[in-house]
């Protein structure tokens, strides 16, 4: 496919999702989304660019954790991406949302429970920014590999253990990166979506290849944003890249 150019335009593109936020009531909620979608800009772009290399004419793509559904709407939206998602906690304002735009939604404890779809139903498999928040990740990949074709692909997102920040966090503050166990409350963050366990890129290599994936190419990504000018993007660009903010990898179902 090549239906990214709509991506060119960054500012043009922020309000595009800004503007489809249907799931917060409240300014305070909805100013909150928006600085989400800025501090996350440069990794959703990557990701419909890398999904754009790997989707095909009438394929069917599955958003696991489709919640709170940016990529899922510029696929279905922008690209006209055939997607169906899987969630365990959405609203009915979002659920309506996805549904005019022909996205359905099914509720799924991705942690425990079968994704309620038959073996070799999906092209691709989407898991962005998902695998952290679960306490049973193993789980989440043998059932991402049931429902994929022979040679589908799997790409997924994370955040990077070994960013910056959370090297900084942990040699100056004696802080630990943001991870909570299962079910217990953290008392160094106020955000309610907490991550449970976050990874190297070596470490998610090993569990896609134990989960019987093979691996198909891995990237980092910069935390970019979406009005930013050249030169400080070319700046963040020299950082090692095992330092950057967040991890991609595409994975294959084989043979």
């Amino acid at each position: 496919m090549n239906n990214t150019e709509f991506l060119k335009d960054g500012r043009k593109f922020f309000r595009f999702l800004s503007s489809e936020i249907p799931f917060f009531e409240g300014n305070e909620k909805k100013r909150g989304e928006e600085k989400y979608i800025i501090d996350n800009y440069g990794r959703i772009i990557e990701t419909v660019r890398v999904l754009n290399s790997y989707l095909k004419p009438n394929g069917r793509l599955l958003d696991l954790g489709i919640y709170p559904g940016h990529i899922a709407l510029i696929l279905g939206k922008k690209m006209g991406v055939r997607v169906f998602g899987v969630a365990l906690t959405t609203s009915q304002v979002f659920e309506k949302k996805m549904k005019r735009i022909q996205i359905s939604i099914i509720k799924s404890d991705l942690d425990r429970q079968e994704i309620p779809f038959d073996d070799g139903t999906f092209d691709v498999v989407l898991c962005s920014e998902v695998i952290e928040h679960l306490d049973s990740p193993s789980h989440l990949l043998r059932e991402a590999f049931r429902v994929l074709v022979d040679s589908g692909i799997l790409i997924l997102t994370t955040p990077n253990i070994a960013r910056i920040r959370n090297r900084k966090s942990f040699f100056f503050r004696g802080i630990s990166p943001n991870i909570c166990p299962p079910g217990e409350y953290n008392p160094f963050s106020s955000h309610e979506w907490v991550h449970f366990r976050e990874y190297t890129l070596e470490e998610i290599k090993k569990l896609l290849t134990v989960s019987s994936f093979e691996m198909v190419e891995s990237k980092y990504v910069i935390n970019q944003h979406f009005d930013e000018n050249r030169l400080r993007t070319m700046v963040k660009g020299l950082m090692p890249r095992s330092l950057r903010r967040g991890i991609i990898v595409v994975a294959s179902k084989a043979n």
